[in-house]
């Protein structure tokens, strides 16, 4: 009888050692992962209704974020865009500035730039070239797989024109794909690569 139990006890000791050896073999997998870094903020999405709109839409994003809100036709009759013009970024920024936004906007943007930008809890927008013309969206966030490199992770974008694939109004890519789309030579009077805008709420008049 000792013997069997003996033997048991045994069993019983070999189970455990071999359990605590899997669980640290999991630890030790989970401490090699790559860290991720994130950084994403609080911008709604709002939907374009039209197909020229995306940059009015862009602009509503802005203004949700500081509390504020305005039609996107309104946007588009007052930059006076329609559907046979694509929305120029002087335009879009002039609209911003006459509405008490700071603003400053460029080309030759960064994944670096956007990703501080963010940081500094500013949402940035950015223009691409898509098959039906000029396409703006809203940088509210990044996934960054590599400290280092702000090229390795993941954008996140509110997009106007996200539509039901994503129900959030949220488009995710890769920021090398993005850094590749992130131009425009057809649009515009003349070809841009790596528009930026940052529209900053300018502090009420005392």
């Amino acid at each position: 009888m000792r013997r069997a139990w003996a033997g048991a006890w045994a069993g019983l000791a070999c189970a455990a050692l071999l359990a605590g050896c899997g669980a640290v073999s999991r630890e030790s997998a989970a401490d090699r992962a790559p860290p991720t870094t994130r950084n994403i903020l609080k911008v709604d999405s709002p939907q374009q209704h039209a197909s020229y709109t995306s940059g009015p839409c862009a602009a509503r994003a802005i203004l949700r974020f500081y509390g504020r809100d305005y039609d996107e036709f309104d946007i588009a009759r007052e930059m006076r865009i329609d559907d046979m013009t694509d929305t120029p970024p002087q335009r879009l920024a002039t609209w911003l500035e006459n509405h008490a936004f700071t603003v400053t906007w460029g080309e030759n943007g960064s994944i670096a730039g956007l990703c501080r930008d963010i940081d500094a809890g500013h949402p940035v927008l950015v223009e691409w070239r898509t098959d039906r013309g000029a396409h703006w969206a809203t940088v509210i966030g990044y996934v960054r797989r590599v400290e280092a490199d702000p090229t390795d992770g993941v954008l996140i974008f509110a997009d106007p024109a996200a539509g039901a694939e994503h129900p959030d109004g949220r488009l995710r890519m890769e920021a090398r794909d993005f850094d590749a789309l992130w131009q425009d030579g057809k649009s515009f009077a003349k070809p841009v690569t790596r528009v930026f805008i940052t529209a900053v709420a300018a502090p009420p008049a005392r």
